[in-house]
């Protein structure tokens, strides 16, 4: 039964949305609170759960402590509103013009104000009273009259977090499960690799067993972003650093930056002018005690699907916009047949699009679509039934594609296709134990071993799982259950399941 477990924790993950669970704010509001201990003219101090915000006057931070291990070797996290960036330089005593530490009805909040040579600013760390643990940092500024920013005021090199001993970044133990269990075949979350996350991940994730005693999750509200890249120019990639060790980034990044990570506020491409005051950072720290093990995922993965739906009430939703799809659809036949026409030739679909094309044309009754549908069938020769050397995902898909489209709409074309691939992928399952490498020759040899693609063993589970409906034969069943053992010895990709398909995890669950 743990497997079973284990992939329906993995499909929770798939699926998370903003309210997957609204007992987890609930039952941390039950734990210590959230109010101010320390109001003085040179310390503040809240507690929030089982954590310390501070500000001490001359400092460049606001420090982050477990409560009763703040003296614990000396180490405490850090969270600098816009990363210390020097063209703002936030804490500069000679620019600071007040700080406050107040509470309202719902979040007790430590400001920063002041101004330089071109804006005034405010970094505004809130800690919401309903949700003990949880931090908000924002760093706001607006451009003086007259003036515009240096034209490269975020340079992208000051991450926001980091830890300190004494006035030294450190780099503590940490746990990081985006990195995957150990053994686990990392495929896309490797740096350097052509066909890895670029920018690693729009989160941070990980546990801290030695400062904190806690897990440690970072949300960035990039919506609430958005007039800031309107008006800079930039974009959001790689604006979350990795801390050291995770993901294979470097102690010392690119830039030379060592012991920062988290958000780091985009380079902007133009100089931002006077007018409105403008967002430029808005990151949610969410911090809960504990710290599982890398060979715990059904616990971290719980707790990043808690930690999502405790930030969901507090962060802005883009506005929905709500289209009259038929009419779009059938504006974009008429362009197809438009084409057709120009190029004298017949219009070739993907088979991921004829699915959609005759599910379309089925519901709506279209004409157009119909006869843009005219001799598709000939796309399904186009799907090959032998593993040639390239990516074995574009080799098991198209079948998995042809299967599905030839059940849904009785079409013999794919069903023929479908059904002629069996007895090779069976050759391919077995030749290469179920791992699938991301290039292998027609004949096995030379396989591309140095990355193997965790996706194609599921997708192998769900195709067998298909065979064996369409033909009952046992050979399929049993080839699926020792694929799917193989898949469970492969290890939890945390990061992968950001960005992969859930055939994988939904064969499993079917098995």
């Amino acid at each position: 039964m743990e497997r079973y477990k284990f992939y329906y924790v993995l499909i929770t993950v798939l699926l998370v949305t903003g309210s997957v669970s609204r007992m987890a704010a609930q039952q941390v509001a039950k734990s210590t609170g959230v109010h101010i201990v320390t109001n003085t003219a040179n310390i503040y101090k809240v507690v929030t759960g089982d954590y310390t915000v501070s500000y001490k006057t001359g400092a460049s931070y606001f420090s982050i402590h477990r409560r009763g291990k703040e003296g614990l070797q000396g180490k405490f996290f850090t969270l600098q509103p816009g990363g210390g960036n020097k063209e703002v330089d936030v804490f500069n005593p000679s620019q600071i013009s007040k700080f406050t530490c107040a509470g309202n009805g719902s979040n007790i909040s430590l400001t920063v104000t002041g101004k330089n040579s071109w804006c005034t600013y405010s970094a505004i760390v809130s800690l919401p009273k309903n949700n003990p643990g949880l931090i908000n940092s924002k760093l706001m500024i607006q451009v003086l009259p007259g003036k515009k920013s240096p034209a490269d005021v975020f340079k992208g090199q000051y991450p926001e977090l980091a830890y300190v001993q004494g006035k030294a970044k450190v780099s503590p133990r940490l746990t990081y499960y985006f990195n995957s269990t150990p053994h686990a075949f990392t495929y896309h979350t490797i740096k350097e690799d052509s066909a890895s996350i670029p920018d690693f991940n729009q989160f941070l994730y990980f546990g801290d067993d030695e400062v904190l005693g806690s897990t440690v999750q970072q949300y960035v509200d990039f919506t609430s972003l958005n007039d800031y890249y309107k008006q800079s120019g930039t974009v959001i990639f790689n604006s979350v650093r990795q801390p050291a060790g995770s993901l294979a980034a470097a102690a010392e990044d690119e830039q030379g930056n060592t012991g920062t990570f988290g958000f780091d506020i985009p380079e902007s491409h133009k100089a931002l002018i006077a007018g409105k005051p403008l967002l430029v950072s808005n990151s949610w720290l969410i911090l809960k005690s504990g710290s599982p093990k890398i060979n715990e995922p059904t616990v971290y993965c719980k707790r990043f699907a808690e930690g999502v739906s405790t930030i969901y009430d507090h962060i802005q939703k883009p506005e929905h916009k709500f289209y009259d799809w038929p009419k779009i659809v059938e504006q974009g036949y008429q362009s197809l047949v438009k084409l057709k026409k120009e190029h004298n030739k017949q219009i070739l679909f993907h088979q991921a699009n004829m699915g959609s094309i005759q599910r379309y044309n089925q519901k709506f009754g279209s004409p157009t679509g119909d006869a843009l549908m005219a001799n598709s069938d000939d796309e399904w020769n186009r799907v090959q039934t032998k593993l040639p050397y390239g990516d074995a995902w574009q080799y098991l898909f198209p079948l998995i594609m042809a299967g599905e489209y030839g059940n849904e709409f009785n079409n013999e074309a794919a069903r023929k296709v479908f059904l002629a691939g069996a007895d090779n992928v069976v050759l391919a399952g077995q030749k290469l134990n179920y791992v699938f490498p991301l290039r292998i020759k027609a004949d096995f040899s030379n396989p591309d071993n140095w990355r193997n693609q965790y996706d194609c063993t599921g997708a192998y589970v769900y195709l067998m799982l298909m065979y064996h409906d369409a033909t009952k034969k046992q050979l399929y069943l049993d080839e699926a259950k020792k694929a799917g053992d193989r898949l469970l010895k492969m290890g939890f990709e945390f990061p992968f399941e950001f960005t992969t398909t859930a055939l994988g995890p939904l064969g499993m669950i079917r098995l």
